[in-house]
């Protein structure tokens, strides 16, 4: 029964072909020594530049909220798909909306990390992957359709979602990164300020748009 493949889905997702899952199934044993692997996630037709990412470090934790240094961040941390002819592309995160593996595999990296909820498990996989010394995968002959975070804003407002994320980042840099307890705490300062600062902004936006109105 641990050998048994499982599936971890949103239920906000669209498959294209009937027979994908066989297909992604054959591509799983092509796989050297894998842990988990997904097809290419596509957002509204697009291939999403979220759809595999290399583990962040604590310099893109602090700078993700700088527009300044968004460009140049991304193009450190996202993988160039046009870089692997093979149509397997190994990496270190994949998004938590669709991915397969084996049910022996979550045993032995003890599931989810119950202290974050939709945000941020998906780097704290791969660490636990990397440690466990196996592999996730992209498959780029693959693909399936995500409505990214429909339901997500629907049931939670902005603000949460921001600090759900924040939450799951200094989980991560405090529990599986071994950072500095000063460099969680001004980072958690960081987030403090950018939130309040993100809060102020939307009550104006808000109220301005009613004063319009």
């Amino acid at each position: 029964r641990d050998n048994q493949l499982v599936i971890i889905s949103n239920n906000d997702i669209e498959i294209p072909n009937k027979l994908m899952i066989s297909e992604l199934i054959n591509f799983y044993y092509r796989c050297e020594n894998p842990a988990f692997i997904s097809p290419v996630m596509h957002v509204n037709g697009e291939i999403a530049k979220f759809c595999a990412w290399k583990l962040p470090s604590i310099k893109w934790d602090f700078y993700e909220v700088i527009p300044f240094f968004k460009s140049y961040l991304y193009e450190e941390i996202y993988y160039d798909l046009n870089s692997n002819s093979e149509g397997i592309l190994k990496v270190d995160c994949l998004p938590g909306s669709f991915f397969m593996g084996k049910l022996r595999t979550f045993k032995e990296i003890a599931f989810f990390d119950e202290r974050t909820f939709l945000f941020g498990e998906e780097r704290i996989l791969a660490k636990k992957v990397k440690n466990l010394g196996k592999s996730n995968y992209l498959i780029k002959a693959l693909k399936y359709h995500h409505k990214a975070s429909d339901i997500i804003t629907n049931e939670i407002t902005k603000r949460n979602r921001m600090k759900n994320i924040f939450r799951g980042k200094e989980i991560f840099n405090k529990y599986y990164q071994n950072t500095p307890w000063f460099m969680i705490g001004l980072l958690k300062l960081v987030h403090f300020l950018y939130l309040n600062v993100k809060f102020i902004q939307m009550k104006y936006h808000d109220s301005f748009k009613i004063q319009k109105s």
